[in-house]
């Protein structure tokens, strides 16, 4: 079998996000702009304060305490939607990331224990076992983590360019164009040989866990002629 080379293709990203539900991820996607919308209403409304009370001061004529509290309460509030739609979005994307690893350990599940004896002659256990250990770890803990920094890195950049855009009445965008192609380039670069590194990594773990699961099932005989010191200094 050829290995996949090159960068993840479209469709197992769809895979992943079907995989989990899509009602799921929507509203994963919801509340990270929900929160980041809240975060920027924050920081807006802090500087809208600081400007009033900067302008009254100027006057002689400083916030009462009342004015104070209302703008005080109407920031708390934003703080509060802030922290409402961060535990939002961190229980859909634990539930999707559960969905998700269910539906993928089923699949695989289900692939092993129908798949024909030319199989197992042709596939090392270390690499069967690989796909249940190694790779199933890194779709419950590191591919749901990378969701989460994707979504909040996109909803930010978003944010980011409206804001400059807004501040200097649409110039930067003529700066945005070639920018964006240059990232376009090196982020092209940089995904093939990221993912042909981490193919790699995965391959290079299969020996070990034959290798291990072949001493394990063979600890009588180790014993048997007292060569443990050896496996455990191979190890």
């Amino acid at each position: 079998m050829i290995p996949s080379q090159g960068e993840v293709t479209s469709e197992i990203y769809l895979y992943y996000i079907k995989s989990g539900g899509w009602l799921l991820f929507f509203t994963l996607v919801l509340y990270v702009v929900a929160n980041q919308a809240a975060t920027i209403l924050g920081s807006y409304w802090l500087s809208h304060w600081g400007d009033v009370s900067v302008r009254h001061e100027d006057d002689n004529d400083p916030l009462t305490v009342d004015q104070n509290v209302y703008y005080l309460n109407i920031y708390a509030i934003l703080s509060c939607c802030i922290l409402f739609f961060y535990m939002m979005r961190s229980i859909a994307l634990a539930d999707h990331r559960m969905h998700c690893s269910v539906q993928l350990h089923i699949g695989l599940l289900k692939a092993t224990l129908f798949a024909p004896v030319s199989f197992f002659d042709v596939t090392p256990i270390g690499r069967i076992l690989n796909r249940f250990s190694s790779d199933l770890q890194t779709v419950d803990e590191e591919i749901s983590q990378n969701v989460s920094q994707g979504l909040n890195s996109i909803a930010s950049v978003i944010s980011a360019v409206g804001a400059i855009a807004g501040a200097t009445r649409g110039t930067f965008l003529i700066l945005l164009v070639p920018m964006s192609v240059f990232y376009h380039l090196i982020q092209k670069y940089f995904k093939a040989t990221n993912t042909s590194i981490a193919r790699l990594e995965s391959i290079s773990r299969s020996p070990i866990y034959a290798d291990f699961s072949q001493a394990l099932s063979g600890l009588t005989s180790i014993r048997a002629y007292s060569d443990s010191a050896r496996f455990i200094g191979e190890y």
